[in-house]
């Protein structure tokens, strides 16, 4: 009679602890989850359809989780084979200190036989005072069959005798937006709290903002009202609007208050530079006098400013023959070369052609023939096939070979004679990357013999 009393003593006592736990991350393994990192040893990849894999080398690490405000720590999911080979089960270790060092304690699942799961066993952890605990899974062996993960449950049993905050998941990553456009997209985590002695304060960095409801108000700091001594709250978080291009990671949301140890939330992100904006359209000119006019053009958006070059033409001779009066090397395809017509009379342009010096290279590619003919006082515009749409609409001609890259000089000729350059034959060095050049308005002859002057 004393054994059964005994023994029905005891599954009472065993039934109130497992009342007494509270889950503390619960992982369905179905996809990647914000603060865990994946090792991939050179097998199967580890995240599956509907679970995770550990084979060769591989190795899964879990977010954070701060623990110190529970006691009787327990581990278990499910296990299964993937593969051919020797049955195997899977391993977990834990860390106190944010994964530098791992405890010689490890646990040994059970020994999945088939693709069928079974329970790994449960893992009694017990307590262990740490806000940076963290679980990773490995395979024994690194050989031979794999073992599925899946359905992992971490548990504790709160310590009543001391508040307690605890956050899910302790990271978050990925706030991006690109600059102008923000604030960015929010992202959540879960508070609750246990034995508070009064409410509790989130307190969000510089850069990042908090409010109580995805669509609510968003400010630097919120509070979160204790009932009973108890805390059940969801925070949304965003990156602010207004900064500067750049990554704002490793900064952290406090959640402190109602005697508890304060606890935080690293939040990471970036605001990425906009694409450079269009090239503007010009207009003709209105107003025009002796001393002024009026310059007109398309506005572009995303521009942040123009710049308007003028200068003043002096009445001269005229040139000698054609010569290249602008050169453009802008980002991706956007080359142009622009040639004038100085002479006083038209000129054909058959049998005149543009060739590119690759590269610092002594002996120029092929030619670009030109075509048809060119009043005085006119410009013949030569661009890259693959430019944006506003240059080609201002091309005579576009040609794939028109390819300069800033370490190219490019020769304009009349059959096989060169008669002008801009740049340096054999000058492999980036002395004109990114920029646009225009002839200075005296010039009036073509030269051979280049000068940036």
């Amino acid at each position: 009679m004393k054994k059964l009393v005994f023994l029905f003593t005891f599954c009472l006592l065993l039934v109130s602890m497992a009342w007494g736990q509270t889950t503390i991350h619960s992982n369905d393994c179905s996809s990647a989850t914000s603060g865990w990192t994946f090792t991939n040893g050179g097998g199967q990849p580890i995240q599956q359809g509907g679970y995770w894999l550990v084979d060769t080398s591989d190795a899964i690490i879990s977010q954070a989780f701060d623990v110190s405000g529970y006691i009787d720590l327990t581990l278990s999911f499910r296990v299964a084979t993937y593969g051919s080979g020797t049955n195997h089960p899977a391993r977990v270790e834990y860390s106190t200190d944010n994964g530098a060092t791992w405890n010689a304690s490890t646990f040994t699942s059970a020994t999945p036989t088939s693709s069928t799961y079974i329970n790994s066993g449960t893992w009694n952890i017990g307590t262990v005072s740490s806000s940076q605990f963290k679980l990773k899974w490995t395979h024994p062996t690194g050989v031979s069959k794999g073992v599925r993960i899946d359905d992992i449950l971490f548990q504790g049993t709160p310590d009543t005798g001391s508040p307690l905050i605890s956050l899910d998941p302790s990271a978050l990553t990925g706030f991006t937006y690109v600059y102008g456009n923000g604030p960015s997209s929010a992202q959540s985590f879960t508070v609750t709290g246990a034995n508070l002695t009064g409410n509790l304060s989130v307190t969000a960095p510089a850069n990042y903002s908090v409010a109580s409801a995805s669509g609510g108000t968003y400010g630097s700091s919120l509070t979160l009202n204790q009932s009973g001594g108890s805390v059940s709250a969801t925070v949304y978080v965003k990156l602010n609007a207004g900064l500067a291009v750049g990554t704002y990671n490793n900064q952290n949301i406090t959640v402190s208050g109602g005697g508890a140890t304060s606890t935080t939330v690293s939040c990471g992100g970036e605001v990425t530079s906009p694409p450079p904006p269009s090239a503007p359209t010009a207009t003709a000119a209105t107003a025009i006098d002796d001393n002024a006019f009026t310059a007109n053009w398309s506005s572009v958006s995303g521009a942040t400013g123009y710049k308007l070059d003028v200068y003043k033409m002096e009445a001269g001779g005229n040139a000698t023959d054609l010569f290249i009066s602008e050169y453009i090397e802008g980002s991706s395809n956007n080359k142009v070369i622009e040639i004038y017509n100085g002479t006083g009379s038209s000129v054909s342009l058959s049998g005149y052609n543009l060739k590119v010096y690759a590269n610092g290279s002594t002996t120029p590619g092929s030619a670009i023939n030109l075509s048809g003919t060119l009043a005085s006082g006119a410009t013949y515009i030569v661009a890259n096939t693959g430019a944006n749409a506003t240059i080609q609409g201002l091309a005579n001609m576009t040609s794939n070979s028109l390819s300069h890259n800033g370490n190219d000089a490019v020769g304009l000729f009349s059959g096989t004679t060169l008669i002008d350059l801009v740049g340096t034959i054999g000058d492999a060095s980036n002395w004109c990357i990114d920029v646009t050049m225009v002839r200075k308005a005296d010039a009036s002859v073509p030269n051979t013999s280049y000068s940036a002057s």
